[in-house]
């Protein structure tokens, strides 16, 4: 006769998650029985462990694939597409580069396959700014690379826009949510470029926070890029960080935008968290953030996005200037362990 599994064996069995090779039969023979795990186990990128997460993530110019060999889970993504480039100098004041888009999930099922990851190169600076590339966990996420900053020509529209040239009051450029991609539930972060009235650039704008129009007052002061947005997937310091600007909590902050040139005797503006300053003597100071910093503009060039942050560079002003490149993105996916 066979033996007949037993249904309370097998409810058990079920509630602790494992599967029996046998069972008990209704004769009392005890067969053996063999306990077998279901572990998560996946690879690709540099892989860190803290607390109880695991965390791939996947940099430029490293892209990669997320392959899980065993196993099912629900997992957080981050992508962060390239930064815009800031425009170069010429006859007049420079926008900053537009943040690449932002996208944060949590709670995705993978199972067992082969997820292909790229993340998106920054900008490069150009008059006007390039801008950044294409950010992409599978087919699911697509986040659209920022835009870039106006120089001689108006800016262009990204994951955020970039700034707009000086004199223009309408130059800010639209972020432009269609050409990114994702799942119902997941947030997607962008936003405009600043306007340009007056003599300085707009700011590009930042996946928290539209990009700063140039005032006008004082004579020549650009735009300060849009902040970007704090979303803390991995570790991070807290604490509080000084910058011309202010004070903010420092964390990791994705997306800032580059700020907007100054011309005449003005000194560079700050760029949005994790964006490049404007050029000028002093230039402004890069955005703080705790993956990467944005870096400071001077005299002779702009600021560049944070590697890493999907950060817009700063504008330049004078011909001869540089600005800065757009920052690259990053992919970033974890889960409990």
């Amino acid at each position: 006769m066979a033996p007949i599994k037993s249904s309370l064996a097998r409810t058990v069995g079920r509630l602790l998650g494992v599967q029996k090779d046998t069972d008990l039969s209704l004769r009392g023979d005890v067969q053996r029985t063999r306990l077998i795990e279901n572990p998560f186990v996946a690879s690709g990128g540099n892989i860190e462990t803290f607390g109880s997460y695991k965390a791939h993530i996947f940099e430029h110019p490293n892209s990669d694939n997320f392959v899980v060999t065993e196993g099912t889970t629900s997992v957080d993504i981050l992508v962060v597409a390239g930064g815009g480039g800031g425009a170069n100098g010429g006859s007049g004041q420079s926008g900053g580069g537009g943040a690449g888009a932002v996208i944060h999930e949590t709670g995705f099922p993978v199972s067992p396959g082969t997820y292909p990851i790229t993340v998106g190169a920054g900008g490069a600076a150009n008059r006007p700014g390039t801008r950044g590339g294409n950010s992409q966990f599978s087919s699911t996420h697509i986040a659209y690379g920022g835009g870039g900053g106006g120089g001689g020509t108006a800016a262009t529209v990204g994951g955020s826009g970039g700034g707009g040239k000086n004199d223009d009051a309408s130059g800010g450029a639209a972020a432009d949510p269609s050409q990114s991609t994702k799942p119902g539930n997941a947030t997607l972060y962008g936003n405009n470029g600043g306007n340009a009235p007056g003599q300085g650039g707009g700011g590009g704008g930042g996946a928290g926070a539209v990009g700063g129009n140039s005032p006008g007052s004082p004579p020549g002061s650009g735009g300060v890029g849009g902040a970007g947005v704090r979303i803390n997937i991995v570790p991070g310091d807290t604490g509080p960080v000084t910058l011309p600007s202010g004070q903010i909590p420092l964390g990791y902050y994705w997306g800032g935008g580059g700020a907007g040139d100054d011309g005449g005797d003005s000194d560079g503006v700050d760029g949005g968290i994790g964006g490049g300053g404007g050029s000028e003597d002093p230039g402004g100071a890069g955005g703080g953030s705790a993956w990467t910093t944005g870096g400071t503009g001077d005299l002779t060039s702009a600021g560049a996005g944070g590697a890493g942050t999907g950060g817009g560079g700063g504008g330049a002003s004078a011909s001869g200037e540089t600005g800065g490149a757009g920052g690259s993105g990053i992919v970033i996916v974890r889960y409990q362990v």
